[in-house]
């Protein structure tokens, strides 16, 4: 498809002289040729200044972009700019979304439009969250979609992708020292595997972001496939509870959402680990490493951080308990194997939802059955690649990658593989 003069991309070479910075790409919104067939309720008017479209959307109207349109370094840019017009009597709220091919992979952000009043959006995309399927990638981004939630009335204008100051989309570890630690604190980076940050004086970066990069290592032998992350998964340590948990009150602010402070020791939300140092604070806290699983395998394979599920979870207890060994943790295993209520059916508990904090025992080991049994292991890494490009890890779904092919056969070979393991 042949595009206007003005709409292609020049670079130019950024005052450092090593990375390519992208000229301003502004969208002719009043061109047909961007555009799909808008879906729902939806049509929409160009004006005579290519640069400004009017919309009349119903409640769920959904417009976007063809997939020639978004420029192929779209992962060079940091900001989305525009200006919409409201004429309309009632708020209204626009979803944001760059999606890939499919649409069920995306990066989206809600964004409140006031009744009769122009707004102007600055957003800038390491800001924008992933949806609820497979974790979305801005080197695979194909459309940029505008998902009218309520309806709209009004304008559109002055659509255009911008780099501020050499910024890229991607969060970056300095992005989450500025939003954490407001530009202060310690930072550590291993060979563009990991980041450490931290305002905690008594706590050594350097000493932890080398202990994280051991736990690194031992993913990477588990999943070979792996390779080095466009955003790096990153640990936050903060000196108290209250900076702790107020970072998390800070982030959703600026992803326009609602987040709930977590109330646990450590968490995990979009691939960024978080925890307080403790008290005394300890450079080897067992709960950093959890929470650094949980971000790395969210940033590195693609399995989301914040869902709870037994993925996610038996696989930071079984790395955690591998790097700091629990005296107890056999007799937690062998006393509750011997009671019912203890554990719960693997078709349950591998269903994909958020699974008890109670259960985590028993999420670990099934992982050690996956992942190192001579039966199970060798598919292990198909497994983990299968959930990534689903975005699911209700275990059902993936029968063809493993030696057996009913819950039952799983369950049995689960508990015979824990009374080996952890017998006396």
């Amino acid at each position: 498809m042949a595009l206007p003069f003005f709409f292609l991309v020049f670079l130019q070479i950024s005052h450092a002289g090593t990375a390519l910075i992208p000229e301003p790409f502004s969208f002719p919104l009043a061109s047909p040729s961007i555009w799909n067939r808008p879906q729902g309720p939806l049509t929409v008017t160009p004006q005579s200044d290519p640069v400004s479209l009017n919309i009349e959307a119903g409640p769920s109207g959904f417009l976007y972009s063809r997939r020639e349109v978004l420029p192929d370094r779209l992962s060079a840019y940091s900001h989305l700019q525009l200006t919409l017009e409201s004429r309309q009597a009632k708020p209204a709220v626009v979803e944001l979304q760059f999606l890939e091919p499919g649409g069920k992979a995306k990066f989206w952000r809600k964004v409140d439009l006031p009744a009769n009043t122009e707004t102007k959006v600055d957003l800038p995309l390491r800001f924008m969250r992933p949806g609820s399927g497979p974790q979305p990638n801005w080197s695979r981004i194909q459309y940029l979609g505008f998902f009218f939630r309520d309806g709209f009335t009004g304008t559109m204008t002055d659509l255009r992708l911008v780099s501020k100051d050499g910024q890229q989309a991607w969060m970056q570890p300095e992005h989450l020292r500025d939003l954490g630690f407001d530009g202060t604190g310690d930072l550590a980076v291993r060979e563009n595997r990991l980041a450490v940050i931290t305002d905690v004086k008594e706590l050594d970066a350097e000493t932890l972001a080398d202990h994280l990069m051991e736990v690194d290592k031992t993913l990477r032998n588990m999943l070979p496939y792996l390779k080095h992350p466009p955003a790096l998964p990153t640990l936050l340590v903060f000196k108290d509870e209250e900076g702790y948990r107020g970072f998390h009150r800070k982030y959703g602010k600026r992803l326009n959402a609602k987040i709930v402070p977590p109330s646990s020791d450590g968490y995990a939300l979009f691939g960024i680990a978080t925890s307080s140092a403790g008290d005394p604070p300890d450079t080897f806290r067992p709960v950093f490493v959890h929470e650094f699983v949980h971000a790395h395998l969210d940033k590195v394979a693609g399995i989301p951080s914040e869902k709870g599920d037994w993925f996610q979870e038996g696989m930071a207890t079984s790395m955690q308990l591998r790097f700091h060994p629990q005296d107890t943790f056999h007799e937690i295993v062998q006393d509750s194997l011997t009671k019912r209520s203890h554990w719960m059916p693997l078709q349950q508990l591998c269903d994909g939802r958020r699974i008890p904090m109670n259960r985590y025992w028993q999420a670990a080991t099934l992982i050690e059955l996956l992942s190192e049994d001579p039966r199970y292991a060798p598919s292990f890494p198909k497994l983990v690649q299968a959930m990534s490009a689903s975005g699911s890890t209700q275990l059902e779904q993936y029968w063809e990658l493993l030696p057996v092919s009913d819950w039952h056969a799983l369950q049995n070979d689960w508990k015979r593989f824990c009374k080996k393991r952890y017998q006396n």
